[in-house]
């Protein structure tokens, strides 16, 4: 097991100048490599000032037929990167810099994009997924509208991008638009293809033999190779409902996050790695964490745990900030899929305002609200 975890395998340093069509195209052949790497088809680019390319990205959910990492989204992994690499590359304020995606962002992925101070243009809306509706960011928090109609948008639609590339490429919109409109095509293509290949490997986690041993006892022969900023809660703690308020607030000190059984078990906490990148908030760390641990108790014991699909996230405060709402409710996603009945909701705190949280969420897109276990409940 990788204490340090990679979380950002899909992206690579790259290089070069790009034109305004020429970025669609870039992003449109990297998506189409994610596909044939055995992944969602979706690519992605890091482009500063005069249409200068840092860096590429492809998303790196999965690896090798294996879920590695829910949250390896190529606009997170750039984001993250960033974060990583500002001071050794010298580069640019995120301000200065604009993430090129072939799909829609996510509400992750926009949370992300926002929070780091980034923009950002797609190729193409994501209908079900993506953020944009009918041209316009609006599946989010109400409150962040404006700034997202500044920061977000599409090749077809807005403009705020131009101001990224001394040279556009188009000579005559008419053309222009014919031509994202086959590059889109070829997106679309791509995510859908992908999205076939991807059920598979979905459908054969839930086929798995799941480990029937106690899964507290079996994890604790893993406790000094957890990923780091991953640990166990308390032996003594068997349930989060016979535990104190005061208990339970020790345990989420500090914007910790912790994973719960469906009986309310709780399994593993983590700690928010934000002094490294603002968008390392605790509960995209809970999710690639347990996925790790997860992988590696089927390395060493040849069975999985239950999927983190099936679990629930308890926190000691909701987010706060429609910001933090994004970013945080927007990483639910990853625990959607399959839908678990459980005693308690998805999303559960110890305090703050259910009715702003749920009303968040009531917001955004059909991959999400679709699911009835996409709901926010206080702790009582």
């Amino acid at each position: 097991m990788e204490r340090v975890q990679n979380i950002t395998r899909g992206v690579r340093v790259s290089e070069g100048q790009v034109t305004v069509i020429g970025a669609a195209e870039r992003v449109t052949i990297v998506a189409e490599r994610a596909l044939k790497s055995g992944t969602f088809g979706v690519g992605a680019l890091l482009i500063g000032r005069n249409g200068r390319v840092f860096a590429e990205a492809i998303n790196s959910v999965i690896q090798n037929g294996i879920r590695v990492d829910p949250t390896g989204h190529c606009e997170r992994q750039l984001v993250d990167w960033y974060f990583q690499n500002r001071a050794e590359l010298k580069l640019p304020h995120p301000s200065e810099l604009l993430i090129v995606s072939s799909l829609d962002p996510c509400n992750m992925c926009a949370g992300s994009i926002l929070k780091g101070g980034f923009s950002a243009v797609a190729v193409v809306e994501e209908k079900r997924g993506g953020v944009h509706r009918d041209g316009v960011p609006h599946r989010m928090p109400r409150e962040l509208w404006e700034i997202a109609e500044n920061r977000l948008g599409l090749f077809s639609i807005h403009s705020h991008y131009e101001e990224f590339f001394s040279i556009s490429g188009v000579s005559h919109k008419s053309e222009y638009l014919s031509f994202l409109d086959a590059l889109a095509l070829r997106c679309k293509e791509a995510i859908d293809e992908s999205v076939k290949n991807v059920d598979l490997v979905v459908r054969k986690e839930s086929e798995e033999q799941i480990q029937k041993k106690d899964i507290k006892a079996l994890l604790r022969e893993f406790e000094k190779e957890l990923p780091l900023g991953i640990e166990l809660p308390p032996s003594d703690l068997n349930t989060i409902s016979g535990a104190s308020k005061q208990m339970l607030t020790e345990l989420l000190r500090d914007g910790r996050t912790c994973l719960v059984d469906g009986e309310g078990v709780p399994i593993i906490i983590a700690r928010s790695a934000e002094d490294l990148s603002p968008i390392r908030n605790s509960v995209l760390e809970i999710s690639r964490g347990y996925v790790s641990i997860r992988n590696s108790v089927y390395d060493n014991y040849g069975v999985f745990l239950p999927s983190h699909t099936t679990m629930s996230i308890l926190k000691h405060m909701a987010p706060s900030t429609p910001l933090d709402g994004l970013l945080q409710l927007g990483s639910l996603g990853n625990f959607l899929g399959i839908e678990f009945k459980s005693k308690f909701a998805l999303f559960t705190f110890l305090e703050g305002s259910e009715d702003q949280v749920r009303q968040w969420m009531s917001l955004f897109p059909p991959i999400y609200t679709d699911y009835e276990r996409f709901s926010a409940s206080l702790f009582r």
